[in-house]
């Protein structure tokens, strides 16, 4: 991943010295010893290629060797937009993920855990990576996302919302009551999970 330091070994029968070089020239050497650590200034982001000459005391060589190896972007600044904070049950939930960095559609993982022990499959997450269902029970919830390029991680985000019982069973009393012109009445409503109610004359 960008950022970090590599370190390669070579090995090789009757080899006594071993050199590195950054050309197929063998014109620019890098270092000497049997192990070589790349750090971050000397790769580039994407496909890179080190050679590495084996010799034995005589200086006898078989030649040079071609190590390749890949540097991926970290993702960072990773956002999450949708997540409205609260919800019903069946509700669609769909929170989506964004990171610069490399990390694309669909490179997102999600978790139940901080340590992302778990990642989440299709059932909660779509190919683009967002997370995307419908609760079924009512409850608060943590999810944490983080975005992948490679083996490279972004830092996570934690998601987390409330998922609320659907109001049901609503009734109103009285029901068609006939009243005199001028006469006052009350209406009461009542609910299953209700917690508020507004009365409108609007259809």
């Amino acid at each position: 991943c960008q950022g970090e330091t590599i370190t390669f070994q070579a090995g090789a029968t009757n080899a006594t010295t071993y050199s590195w070089y950054k050309d197929p020239q063998l014109t620019i050497l890098l270092a000497t010893g049997q192990t070589y650590s790349v750090i971050p200034a000397n790769y580039i982001i994407g496909s890179n290629r080190l050679y590495v000459k084996a010799s034995n005391a005589s200086g006898c060589s078989p030649g040079f060797s071609i190590v390749t190896y890949t540097v991926n972007n970290v993702p960072s600044n990773l956002q999450v937009t949708g997540n409205s904070g609260n919800y019903c049950i069946g509700s669609p939930i769909l929170i989506t993920p964004s990171a610069s960095g490399g990390a694309s559609k669909g490179m997102y993982e999600w978790s139940t855990t901080s340590n992302f022990a778990t990642i989440l499959g299709s059932s909660f997450v779509d190919s683009q990576g967002r997370l995307s269902y419908s609760p079924s029970t009512a409850g608060n919830f943590t999810y944490f996302v983080r975005a992948k390029t490679g083996t490279c991680y972004s830092a996570p985000q934690t998601v987390t919302f409330a998922v609320s019982n659907v109001v049901s069973n609503v009734t109103v009393t009285p029901q068609n009551p006939v009243i005199c012109f001028g006469s006052p009445i009350t209406f009461s409503a009542s609910a299953q999970n209700a917690t508020s109610y507004k009365w409108t004359t609007d259809a």
